[in-house]
């Protein structure tokens, strides 16, 4: 899957996808109209002074490597959907951003 650079410029990180939530949902879609297996996500708490950490309320799922291509994209997608619903109503930190770190089989 060629990851479009628009998305590749909005990552976090030079080493791994760590994108804000459209982008990220952008790579669950392109990953599913091209077969490619999403292997799982974790949440990664962008802070003021913009430095990344984990988050502890969102730390993502588990390895979809056993699921079908198809399953872990509409897994992906809901439970990133839900954690970012989560964030936006109840904020782990104020003054960060929850961005999502996308895992992808190669």
């Amino acid at each position: 899957m060629q990851i479009p650079q628009y998305i590749k410029e909005s990552s976090y990180s030079e080493t791994e996808l760590v994108l804000p939530y459209m982008e990220a949902m952008d790579v669950i879609a392109l990953a599913k109209e091209s077969g490619v297996r999403i292997l799982g996500w974790e949440g990664v708490v962008l802070y003021k002074s913009g430095q990344l950490g984990g988050s502890l309320r969102h730390q993502g799922t588990s390895d979809f490597s056993k699921l079908s291509t198809l399953a872990a994209a509409l897994l992906a997608s809901a439970t990133i959907m839900q954690s970012n619903e989560e964030w936006r109503t109840l904020p782990e930190y104020e003054d960060a951003e929850l961005l999502f770190s996308i895992s992808l089989e190669t």
